[in-house]
């Protein structure tokens, strides 16, 4: 399940920064609402990153080796 939060926000985060690049009319029409709306865009694309990260699971390549 941590993966899908992980992609859902990596998706997330991306589409949300490209908003102004694919439709710049739609952008400049909405005016200070289109800058919140990717605001709160962002910050729910790295909150979906965060957790999605504290759940994802998988082998460990970190942390000290038993021997040391």
């Amino acid at each position: 399940m941590g993966w899908v939060l992980l992609v859902a926000g990596l998706v997330l985060w991306t589409g949300a920064h490209l908003f102004k690049r694919v439709a710049p009319g739609a952008r400049a029409g909405m005016g200070d609402r289109g800058k919140l709306l990717v605001a709160v865009l962002v910050l729910a694309s790295v909150a979906l990153m965060v957790f999605g990260y504290r759940d994802a699971y998988g082998p460990v390549w970190w942390g000290r080796h038993p021997a040391t």
